[in-house]
């Protein structure tokens, strides 16, 4: 799951990520056991209280994203959106602002940044 979340695009929460991965989990289960039939879907109802802003800090018990999941709880939104406001600035391999330019652009102020390169 780490190298799923570190390969995925800047932007995606890891607690929305981790509830879809368990539902497919428990998806392709085949239920015989009681820690797939039950345990899965006990956790997959622990973190939509955690996505639902109704858990307490006491529900969760993670390791991993700790500050996600605290967001979450207390604050009802994802650090992921927080520390990557704007896509197209912090995955361009140029490192070109683009929303910047675009308004520059909009201003009729984008010949002088040509200039300057």
């Amino acid at each position: 799951m780490e190298r799923r979340i570190n390969a995925s695009q800047p932007g995606l929460c890891p607690v929305d990520m981790s509830l879809n991965f368990l539902r497919l989990c428990h998806a392709q289960t085949c239920g015989k056991c009681a820690p797939c039939r039950i345990g899965l879907g006990q956790l997959t109802v622990l973190i939509e209280r955690v996505l639902d802003r109704t858990a307490a800090l006491e529900t969760k018990g993670v390791r991993g994203f700790r500050k996600d999941y605290e967001e979450h709880i207390l604050h009802g939104r994802c650090i992921c959106g927080l520390s990557h406001p704007v896509l197209c600035v912090s995955t361009c391999p140029a490192h070109v602002d683009i929303p910047g330019y675009v308004a520059l652009v909009r201003e009729g102020r984008y010949r002088a940044s040509i200039r300057s390169w």
